[in-house]
């Protein structure tokens, strides 16, 4: 019975900000949930926006936080990096976009290293601090652009720093010393800076020219 209730549901509504609040009481149901991810286990292979109600199922199996659901979500969301789903990645992130839960911190930490190995493939601006960041194995590249980085990033809140990592490499060979780069960086006064963006500035220049220092050229 509440498959046949949760089918129509589904079949009604597909999209974000029409499914949200009636599919959110389904997937509260524990064992609801984990009856459809064993199912979803069972199946040849993973769903993707070939089946017509992809992003409300998959809204469905991310709102819960049953143990078997999260998990199939995770591996999931793996074999779409494998394979490169540009858009099954894309509704992945739109619903990170909307929602904000615990469960969800693996999915946006592997988000985030598929996105910078990403970025390093396909040769845009990446992040100096590579210490914390693990590499994807096994992950795939073919299909994105530029432009979908830039929107994954945006929907997952990652771009601001990246824009201005851009900005401190286009900038800093033009700039006398950190704080003016600071300034012209991040769009504030030179002389007054933001606190915070003086250490980071020389952080990612110190990396541009080879090593930390005060002044950006000589």
């Amino acid at each position: 019975m509440k498959f046949n209730a949760l089918s129509a549901v589904i079949s009604r509504y597909r999209d974000y900000a029409r499914s949200s609040e009636q599919i959110k009481a389904y997937s509260g149901d524990s064992l609801l949930m984990r009856d459809i991810a064993s199912l979803l286990d069972e199946a040849p292979r993973p769903i993707t926006r070939e089946y017509q109600d992809f992003t409300p199922f998959l809204l469905l199996l991310m709102l819960s936080e049953e143990f078997h659901a999260v998990h199939y979500v995770e591996r999931l969301v793996t074999w779409y990096f494998g394979y490169c789903c540009v858009d099954e990645l894309r509704t992945v992130c739109t619903i990170l976009s909307e929602c904000s839960y615990p469960h969800h911190d693996t999915l946006r930490l592997r988000f985030k290293n598929y996105l910078r190995e990403a970025r390093k493939t396909l040769g845009m601006p990446v992040e100096c601090n590579a210490a914390v960041m693990l590499k994807m194995l096994d992950a795939s590249y073919e299909h994105l652009t530029p432009a979908d980085v830039g929107e994954f990033e945006e929907l997952l809140h990652l771009g601001d720093d990246y824009e201005f990592i851009s900005r401190v490499k286009s900038n800093y060979l033009a700039s006398d010393n950190v704080t003016e780069l600071a300034g012209v960086s991040s769009g504030f006064s030179a002389a007054r800076p933001p606190r915070g963006y003086v250490s980071a500035v020389s952080n990612v220049s110190g990396s541009c020219c080879g090593r930390h220092t005060t002044r950006c050229r000589k």
